[in-house]
């Protein structure tokens, strides 16, 4: 095998892999100081069965063949959507993998890729949909890993998270989901528009709260807070959604980011560090019984008020059950806090 430095193609390329997408720009080049392009012919060993190193190994270019025990098992192509994602990621490796032709590759060391990236709040290096690069803008893939929440994944369950999505086609006027449903799907717009509308009372004409575009997603409300659907979604135009089902949401991306704590911490936390108990429900039951130190601001509101809050300020999110925190936890972090 042959070694040799990263050309701008294949930085470009490298950026795309999952889930290096999701790394700062900062972090983004560290990681591409440390990797070199390695070149191999038919035969060559990338790595074998049972080998424990942790590192991601990515196809840039030729085919690569899956074996276990001898048997194929499966080939990847590089350039392919399966070449984004590490070959056989699992530690110990359950295949060898071989190449039946010339290929190119990485190797990026997995405990960096999974370490987790400090972000000041104060600084501006947020990823927002308008500050990815044009060359990306027809990327759907690239465009939602630049989001906060699945920045915040590990790289294992960012992968899983991945390969269980799944696509389905609709049409213009197709409802999505309806308001008052139980929820059983999180859903990201693969291609298309969506509009959200709200029933404000039975019987009473939907009302238009805003649209959604390619990239951005939807669901985690009800599957979080295990209550009904708030708001009704249907296809302004024909387009292609991507679900992952409840509990795979549940699994492999709220119970990663969302963090708990005990009482005795969380009030240590506010007289320590300037922490605020942010309560989440309804101004009745606030004004009934409420915590010292505390700000009301209901979930309901959330969409529209949630802005005013402080990005720097050290926010502990409480209500009577704790399924309603967790929604308002998962809101605030997509959007920045």
């Amino acid at each position: 095998m042959q070694m040799a430095s990263l050309k701008n193609d294949d930085i470009k390329q490298i950026r795309k892999l999952i889930p290096l997408a999701t790394l700062s720009e900062g972090r983004f080049k560290q990681l591409c100081d440390g990797v070199s392009v390695e070149t191999g012919k038919k035969g060559t060993v990338l790595f074998q069965q049972g080998d424990s190193t942790k590192e991601f190994v990515y196809l840039l270019s030729g085919t690569v063949s899956l074996q276990a025990g001898g048997v194929e098992m499966d080939r990847i192509d590089g350039g392919s959507e399966a070449a984004r994602f590490a070959i056989a990621h699992q530690i110990p490796r359950k295949v060898s993998a071989i190449a039946r032709s010339a290929v190119r590759f990485v190797r990026v060391d997995s405990e960096f890729v999974n370490a987790p990236e400090k972000r000041d709040s104060s600084h501006q290096e947020a990823y927002q949909v308008s500050d990815i690069p044009e060359e990306a803008g027809g990327d759907w893939m690239t465009t939602m890993l630049q989001s906060r929440i699945f920045q915040k994944l590990p790289a294992a369950n960012l992968q899983k998270v991945m390969i269980n999505l799944e696509e389905i086609q609709l049409k213009k006027g197709e409802l999505v989901v309806r308001q008052g449903d139980k929820g059983d799907y999180y859903y990201i717009i693969k291609s298309g528009r969506c509009s959200l509308m709200r029933q404000p009372s039975p019987g009473a004409k939907l009302i238009k709260l805003g649209e959604l575009n390619a990239s951005e997603n939807f669901g985690e409300d009800a599957l979080i807070s295990g209550g009904e659907r708030s708001v009704t979604v249907a296809m302004m135009c024909d387009g292609s959604l991507l679900r992952l089902g409840k509990s795979d949401f549940l699994k492999l991306v709220k119970e990663p980011i969302i963090r708990f704590f005990e009482y005795k911490k969380a009030a240590q936390m506010v007289k320590d560090e300037g922490a605020l108990f942010l309560d989440v429900r309804t101004p009745e039951s606030y004004g009934a019984r409420k915590l010292l130190a505390s700000q009301n601001l209901p979930f309901f509101s959330f969409r529209t008020k949630a802005n005013r809050l402080d990005s720097s300020q050290k926010l502990i999110i409480v209500c009577d059950d704790g399924k309603l925190s967790e929604a308002a936890a998962f809101f605030l972090i997509r959007f920045g806090f």
